[in-house]
């Protein structure tokens, strides 16, 4: 899922910054059925990032940038 609005728009759930995820979960209104689902994506990324320990954080919007998860390996584009 994509998200529609902000700083990442048109970036995975599962790309954006877990900072941001847990604003996401914890300020979009749950009760608008549009903004539900990104609520309940969001919060579902930040909870599996809590279960693996698979964290990470990033301010840069570039390119070249990469994340690399020490404990899953999995690569992000910020």
């Amino acid at each position: 899922m994509q998200i529609p609005f902000g700083k990442f728009k048109n970036q995975e759930i599962d790309a954006l910054p877990s900072s941001y995820l847990k604003w996401l979960a914890e300020n979009i209104d749950d009760e608008d059925k549009g903004e539900r689902s990104i609520c309940i994506a969001a919060d579902q990324e930040y909870n599996e990032r809590e279960r693996t320990g698979c964290h990470f954080e990033t301010a840069s919007t570039d390119d070249e940038d990469r994340v690399k998860c020490p404990h899953c390996g999995k690569v992000f584009k910020p």
